[in-house]
């Protein structure tokens, strides 16, 4: 038997037989092809593999949703690495004007040395060491400022993200839940001007759907959605009828 990687030691068993595989879904998701959808069975046979239901949503049980979570993974993109005070000063020492100051406080340090050995004339010196204090300190509130602001950007998106609420429908009822809950399989009403919090699948329920896909392609014009034109990306607005999406993707998780 050979060594099983990292990521799959992580990852928990499939949580039913013949549920689709991560990669199965992650490639789905990534080539948007219709055909390859087709070939897989249609957006039904997908539901049905993933043990849901149009209408019901899943089970919703607790080992259900820790199988799902398991295998699938959550719902939330990883946080991206943060970087100390130490690393915003190293970036402030490649602007090329603190260079230039730099090497120009060493220019006059070295000639101050020099006149003060050679032709006795002290103090020239610490024209030198004056400039290099004042690029030191430029490039250190540089550097405390840009921490303070990511520190803030950050606390601020976890708030939101936090507090992002999103309609499930699971055991034949629709509930509000926060959006770090959904689940590969749920079933996800949406609303005009709601913002798709997973990709997915549109399921045709004989309705129009829109979605504003600016934000990602930057084309103004709104995408409809249907049996052949069914993938749905998180974060995209929803500017149609009240329409369901699911499963979600692996990439959303």
């Amino acid at each position: 038997m050979g060594q099983k990687s990292a990521k799959e030691l992580e990852q928990g068993p499939p949580p039913f037989e013949d549920c689709p595989t991560v990669e199965e879904i992650a490639q789905l998701m990534d080539k948007r092809d219709y055909n390859d959808l087709k070939a897989k069975g249609d957006v039904d046979k997908l539901i049905e593999r993933l043990k849901s239901h149009k209408e019901d949503g899943i089970d919703g049980s607790d080992d259900d949703l820790e199988r799902r979570r398991a295998y699938y993974g959550r719902n939330q993109n990883p946080k991206p690495p943060t970087k100390n005070w130490f690393q915003y000063y190293a970036e402030t020492w490649g602007d090329l004007t603190v260079k230039i100051l730099a090497v120009s406080a060493l220019i006059a340090f070295i000639g101050g040395l020099l006149e003060e050995f050679l032709q006795k004339i002290p103090g020239g010196w610490v024209e030198g060491i004056a400039i290099f204090v004042a690029v030191l300190l430029v490039t250190s509130i540089a550097a405390t400022n840009d921490f303070i602001k990511d520190l803030q950007f950050r606390r601020l998106r976890e708030k939101s993200a936090k507090g992002r609420q999103g309609r499930i429908r699971r055991k034949k009822t629709e509930e509000q839940r926060n959006i770090f809950e959904i689940v590969v399989g749920d079933i996800v009403p949406l609303y005009t001007g709601d913002q798709v919090p997973a990709d997915g699948l549109f399921i045709s329920t004989g309705e129009e759907l829109a979605c504003d896909e600016s934000s990602m392609t930057g084309e103004p014009d709104q995408k409809k959605k249907d049996q052949r034109h069914p993938f749905l990306l998180r974060h995209l607005r929803h500017q149609g009828q009240r329409s369901h999406v699911g499963p979600p993707s692996r990439r959303a998780l």
